[in-house]
């Protein structure tokens, strides 16, 4: 049973992570739409980076992206013109 406690206490951790990048990511796309600099782009790419780093990493340790918050097409979030 501890392994469940260690699981959901990383669920946890990895959440509140990606909540925070994604309103920093959320910042970067709407900064793009306004001004698409080298800059703000490549900001913009490295947190699409950073977030699927972390949603490929989940399957490593045992996670779902579900659990964190990750339960979304991060490809189309980035790319996509409309947004769900």
């Amino acid at each position: 049973m501890p392994e469940r406690k260690v699981k959901s206490e990383r669920a946890i951790t990895v959440s509140i992570i990606v909540e925070d990048l994604m309103k920093f990511a959320d910042d970067s796309i709407m900064e793009c739409e306004t001004d698409a600099s080298s800059f703000n782009l490549g900001k913009n790419m490295g947190y699409y980076e950073v977030l699927n780093i972390i949603k490929d990493s989940l399957i490593i340790l045992e996670l779902e992206p579900k659990d964190v918050g990750l339960n979304f097409d991060i490809d189309r979030y980035f790319f996509s013109t409309q947004k769900e």
